[in-house]
């Protein structure tokens, strides 16, 4: 049995050609809009937080001990 996830309502105004690439993209990959932002936000925010991480490991691996 599927776990069931747990959802918020989030609301948000975007231009007109990026809600056209949103629903392009969904089209195209059999998701329904709601899941395709859903995936574009996992992936920006997973992408975003392992650079994050990459770039606070080499500021902080240059560093000198006090």
């Amino acid at each position: 049995m599927a776990k069931k996830k747990n959802f918020v309502a989030f609301t948000t105004r975007i231009p007109p050609e990026l809600n056209q690439q949103i629903e392009d993209r969904a089209q195209i990959n059999r998701r329904s809009k709601a899941e395709e932002v859903q995936l574009l936000l996992e992936r920006g925010i997973d992408m975003s937080v392992t650079r994050d991480l990459q770039l606070s490991s080499a500021s902080t691996s240059g560093r000198k001990s006090d």
